[in-house]
């Protein structure tokens, strides 16, 4: 059955909803000190450019674009029904295991786009693994194959998806470390999402 805009645009939210609980939860609620994680030779080679802050906060563009985009109901609840429970299996990681990335930036007066579209709205912790990543890859694996047959707009997704990678290094929100788990988690949601659960 086809999923109207208002259905979609309700799930969404709900989705948007999720997320700041499970997310922030550990933030706000925090029941042990987190563990530092040391950047290494790459992270550091990889300059801070604050202004891809821009390119960090568009996920929140780029998720209910991918939520939009599913075509009928069941795709759309299998999608946010994924993306539920990554977010709840993260948040458990965050809960139990919190993590925060020593030499952080400064985080204040860096830049407008830096102060206001991450320090304002994010923390240090839940650094291991990337939970944008994750967002990131398990969202984009799903518009990829939605667009199987629009060459263009599959590019474009693909190049925003790396984009998006690239910016949770650039604003050193992230490691590499984090960065390489949370898009494995991220691919392997997808994969179960858009392959076994959609076949069935």
């Amino acid at each position: 059955m086809p999923a109207t805009f208002r259905f979609k645009f309700v799930v969404w939210n709900g989705m948007l909803l999720w997320l700041g609980l499970f997310y922030y939860g550990p933030q706000w609620f925090p029941i042990r000190a987190p563990h530092e994680l040391a950047p290494g030779a790459f992270d550091h080679a990889v300059p801070f450019l604050p202004e891809t802050a821009w390119v960090y906060q568009s996920l929140f563009i780029f998720l209910p674009l991918t939520t939009l985009a599913q075509r009928d109901s069941a795709s759309l609840i299998r999608f946010a029904s994924g993306f539920c429970l990554l977010v709840l299996a993260f948040s458990t990681i965050f809960w139990f295991y919190p993590t925060q990335i020593q030499n952080h930036p400064p985080l204040a007066h860096v830049s407008w786009a830096y102060d206001h579209l991450v320090t304002a709205v994010d923390g240090r912790r839940n650094a291991f693994p990337s939970l944008h990543a994750a967002l990131t890859v398990y969202a984009g694996s799903s518009l990829i194959r939605l667009q199987s047959k629009n060459r263009f707009a599959r590019c474009g997704a693909i190049l925003w998806i790396l984009a998006l990678l690239l910016s949770t290094l650039t604003t050193k929100q992230h490691i590499l470390l984090d960065l390489i788990f949370g898009a494995g988690a991220g691919l392997f949601a997808g994969a179960i999402q858009t392959g076994r659960w959609a076949r069935r």
